[in-house]
């Protein structure tokens, strides 16, 4: 098995529709040791922030195919029953992850995620997002989820930062048996 470090979208509002409108992509902040940086990072809101980014920090796997009572899952595997142990994360690899989109998409699938999805595991990050007032929660999702320039800045400076056009409107375009 070969785990695959996630790399979180942050919405760009500047940029033209591209499915997602993302370029910055940051890593996760997890653990003790990088409790300074989530604060450096997101101020008030680092306490919600445990791992450094909104969704998972567990990445994704790749599987060897062909294996007795091997059982693949969202973040890892099973085998004969037991959790197959992920190690280290490969460091040549970088698992794009598009998590929060856009803020209009991500406020339609919150409740879901507070109740049933993966918020219901961070129990300080589900009780504020419960409590708080649509424009606190655009306040929050602006400070935590938008490639700002601030923000920017932070994310550069604390090295997880990558920045790149994935330019996926038109690599699903070329995929496409309509096109000439």
């Amino acid at each position: 098995m070969l785990r695959m470090a996630p790399w979180e979208a942050l919405h760009d509002p500047l940029l033209p529709d591209d499915i997602f409108t993302a370029r910055h992509f940051r890593a996760a902040l997890r653990g003790a040791a990088n409790e300074a940086a989530r604060t450096r990072v997101f101020g008030a809101f680092a306490p919600l922030m445990s791992n450094g980014v909104l969704s998972h920090a567990a990445g994704k796997c790749f599987f060897r195919t062909g294996l007795a009572r091997f059982e693949p899952r969202l973040h890892g595997a099973f085998r004969a029953g037991a959790r197959v142990p992920g190690g280290d994360f490969f460091p040549d690899i970088a698992l794009l992850h598009f998590h929060a989109e856009g803020p209009a998409r991500w406020k339609d699938r919150l409740q879901f995620r507070l109740t049933r999805g993966a918020y219901q595991y961070n129990p300080a990050l589900q009780e504020w997002l419960l409590a708080a007032d649509d424009a606190q929660i655009d306040v929050f999702y602006r400070a935590t989820q938008t490639a700002n320039t601030d923000t920017l800045v932070k994310l550069r400076a604390e090295g997880i930062l990558i920045e790149t056009s994935l330019h996926l409107r038109d690599k699903i375009a070329k995929m496409s048996p309509l096109q000439s």
